[in-house]
């Protein structure tokens, strides 16, 4: 299925809550946070074949550790990494452009074992129940709806028809996304339609 929304907001809060040592942390989308990560997945898309968790794991590694040997105070209100230094455009392509050579950082390193950060903790969370959809899916799909952009938009960002959507109940491509959410996410299928 690749990398969507609700990974990235994932790997964040993961990332986040065990530097800062808030493990309550959790990202909330607002508009701006939402423009951002939607930005980066169209790069994901233009650049990478399919990335997986795996992938967007390695990322932040690398971003992350980059941002944590920086001193970054002054430029935020309280000095922590924002989501804006970790997916913008530059970021990404530091991640792009980077000497693989390096990249045994991704499982072994200083930085991972400081800060205590296990792949296999982030990959099991299950933060964000899919019966009850994504808090920011509405915002998503507002927009799109205004740019009449509404179904190529939830195919590319897996925020497919939800029954309790007054946007998915209104639009004119409601069948045609229940089928393709049927077809191509079942277990999504099941817990929306279903569940």
């Amino acid at each position: 299925m690749g990398i969507n929304l609700d990974d990235i907001a994932d790997f964040y809060s993961y990332f986040y809550s065990k530097i800062y040592g808030n493990p309550k942390y959790r990202l909330n989308y607002s508009d701006w946070q939402l423009n951002i990560a939607t930005s980066f997945l169209k790069l994901l898309k233009s650049h990478y074949t399919n990335p997986d968790r795996r992938f967007l794991w390695n990322y932040c590694v690398h971003m992350f550790e980059i941002r944590c040997s920086q001193d970054i105070k002054g430029h935020h209100e309280d000095g922590r990494i924002q989501i804006n230094m970790i997916f913008s455009e530059s970021d990404f392509f530091s991640f792009y452009n980077r000497d693989v050579k390096f990249d045994f950082k991704f499982v072994d390193s200083d930085f991972l074992k400081q800060n205590k950060l296990k792949f296999s903790e982030v990959s099991e969370r299950k933060v964000i129940k899919v019966a009850n959809g994504f808090d920011y899916e509405e915002k998503l799909k507002a927009k799109f709806k205004a740019e009449d952009q509404l179904l190529s938009s939830c195919i590319e960002f897996t925020s497919l028809y939800k029954p309790d959507s007054q946007i998915c109940d209104e639009c004119q491509y409601k069948n045609d996304c229940k089928t393709i959410l049927k077809d191509n996410f079942p277990e999504l299928f099941k817990a929306r339609i279903k569940g």
